[in-house]
């Protein structure tokens, strides 16, 4: 056997441990971003958009 394949084999569980925290660290990197980007509490979101023209025209 080679060394990649002895290192591979099943070692005490590591290698489910990573199985499991991988996506686990993907996910709340994520949602830390996500929270992070948010507006505080009780604030609203600012729109950087305005109507257009042809918009305004429509409501009209």
């Amino acid at each position: 056997m080679s060394d990649v394949e002895i290192v591979l084999m099943h070692q005490g569980g590591w290698d489910e441990a990573l199985m499991l925290l991988g996506p686990l660290a993907i996910i709340a990197a994520l949602i830390y971003t996500a929270r992070k980007k948010r507006p505080p509490d009780g604030e609203e979101w600012e729109d950087d958009w305005e109507e257009e023209d042809w918009e305004k025209q429509a409501d009209d």
